[in-house]
């Protein structure tokens, strides 16, 4: 079958996730929801670095407080698409009565999403 790897990665499921990856899996539709948020790019030390700079689109805030969040190893920045909506205007999408928000400035991490690999030796540790 197309699950056993006891001698390697198996020729089978390969064609398979190919075909689906070809054939299949609907990019446009995902890359519509990636491009909702605002995404940058920066360099620091010599890395491209891509981030999402998430702010609110209106000022029915008292209160804007700045929140830097991380993904982990090794994930990216795409696992934070649903919540940064609702921490960035949780008015509109709450729809409750709330004086506070965030704006959300979200990385990816040297060698993960759009972000480039690092180039020096030991810049990224497990």
């Amino acid at each position: 079958g197309t699950s056993d790897f006891s001698y390697g990665f198996n020729s089978k499921y390969l064609k398979y996730v190919a075909n689906y990856w070809l054939n299949k899996y609907n990019w446009k539709y995902h890359e519509g929801i990636i491009n909702t948020l605002p995404q940058f790019t920066t360099e620091i030390e010599g890395l491209k670095i891509h981030f999402i700079h998430a702010k609110p689109m209106h000022n029915n805030y008292e209160v804007i407080v700045p929140l830097l969040i991380l993904h982990g190893w090794p994930g990216n920045v795409f696992e934070f698409l649903k919540i940064i909506p609702l921490l960035v205007d949780p008015i509109q999408q709450i729809g409750s009565d709330i004086s506070i928000t965030f704006e959300i400035i979200a990385p990816s991490i040297p060698g993960f999403g759009w972000s480039a690999a690092p180039i020096k030796k030991g810049e990224m540790k497990d």
